[in-house]
């Protein structure tokens, strides 16, 4: 969706409408950029949860992966289309009155990121940059669904991901620590 200003600029309207409708106070997402963009405009906190590979380095130019298999630095090619997509992101973002991100790789940024795995499986491990520091959360066991109802007057969280079966537990540390989830999965 980042070829279009228009497609771009229907998203965060999108995200906006609902995360206004939710009254959410906290974003939990496995690779939902728009989201995280859109959460952070509107000062609601986020927390990023994927393996290595959908939490990119947030770095400029963002980490190309023929790099990590030894190949030469990122080609002309990934240059230009990484700065195409973030002139339609930062357009698109001027139309809701936004600043513009510096660069590509913010829009993967919450203000916390988990990375579920662990270093040695981490697709970046090898180029990760002295003094940068990857939260690793290891590996969830899996485990059943369970219902979740949306208690009032809860801290809510609004988790937008792929489904996961390891969310039940996800889901049971959070209901014993007082929060209400809604999951989009």
């Amino acid at each position: 969706g980042y070829h279009s200003v228009n497609v771009i600029t229907v998203m965060y309207q999108c995200w906006k409408d609902l995360f206004e409708l939710c009254k959410i106070d906290l974003l939990l997402s496995d690779y939902s950029p728009t989201a995280n963009m859109v959460a952070k405009e509107l000062g609601i906190r986020s927390i990023t949860l994927g393996g290595g590979f959908f939490q990119p380095l947030d770095v400029k130019p963002m980490t190309n992966l023929f790099v990590i298999q030894g190949a030469d630095a990122a080609s002309e090619r990934s240059l230009v289309m990484e700065d195409l997509v973030l002139e339609n992101i930062n357009t698109a973002r001027g139309k809701h009155g936004w600043a513009p991100l510096p660069q590509l790789s913010k829009i993967f940024k919450g203000d916390k990121e988990l990375v579920s795995g662990v270093s040695e499986f981490d697709h970046f491990r090898n180029v990760i940059p002295e003094g940068v520091t990857r939260d690793y959360i290891g590996i969830f066991r899996y485990g059943h669904n369970k219902k979740v109802e949306w208690p009032a007057g809860e801290k809510r969280i609004f988790i937008y991901s792929f489904f996961d079966p390891r969310f039940p537990l996800l889901f049971d540390w959070m209901d014993k620590n007082g929060y209400a989830i809604i999951c989009r999965a």
